[in-house]
């Protein structure tokens, strides 16, 4: 029922312990209804921010915190996840969609986050800024390693001029070259991790 004016909303009202263990006891062993497209759609509304109760809400830390607490341990049904893999079939997210994903999995955030022990070239190297150079490079290549000539694999995006030691290039389409997994390693074996310029990439090419 859609919400009207003067229906009772009980804000902040709690069931007792005794309530609780009534209504899960009530329900123990029913299966839920599926969910229609129109219960569907109201919850989304909802969760946007759309419908009166709920417009402009903002959960505190501490609600968060309960959610996630409460929700800890808890397994889809099969069901589930099959619709939410028909749901998300063939869907294409937005640039702007996948950069926020990626920024609010960043720093400490993440689920890998160490307390801040990556050096600052790790942290780059792991950006987006990096993957997509990384993808030009193949795409530039026609996914071909310069070394073997075999197309596809695994390939490395090699710098010409290294990383490390030539800051203002580590992002400059012409400063990368594809190589075979194979190749990288020979040329580093060969080179050294360091210092590593265009003459050798033409030495290496070339022997």
């Amino acid at each position: 029922m859609p919400f009207q004016k003067g229906h009772k909303i009980r804000l902040g009202f709690h069931n007792s312990v005794e309530a609780r263990k009534k209504i899960s006891l009530a329900l123990k062993g029913k299966k839920k209804p599926p969910r229609t497209a129109d219960h569907s759609r109201k919850i989304s509304e909802a969760k946007k921010g759309t419908l009166p109760w709920n417009t402009g809400k903002k959960w505190s830390d501490e609600i968060k915190l309960k959610i996630g607490k409460a929700a800890k341990g808890r397994r889809h049904s099969q069901q589930w996840k099959k619709m939410m893999r028909t749901t998300m079939t063939g869907r294409k997210l937005s640039k702007e969609w996948r950069d926020n994903i990626s920024k609010s999995k960043q720093g400490a955030k993440s689920h890998f986050w160490k307390g801040g022990i990556s050096s600052k070239n790790d942290i780059l190297r792991e950006s987006a800024k990096n993957t997509s150079w990384r993808q030009s490079v193949f795409e530039r290549d026609d996914w071909t390693c310069r070394k073997y000539k075999i197309k596809g694999g695994i390939l490395n995006a090699h710098h010409i001029f290294n990383f490390a030691d030539f800051p203002s290039v580590r992002f400059a389409v012409a400063n990368g070259i594809t190589l075979s997994e194979k190749a990288h390693i020979q040329f580093h074996k060969k080179y050294g991790q360091t210092k590593n310029t265009a003459e050798q990439i033409i030495d290496f090419l070339t022997s």
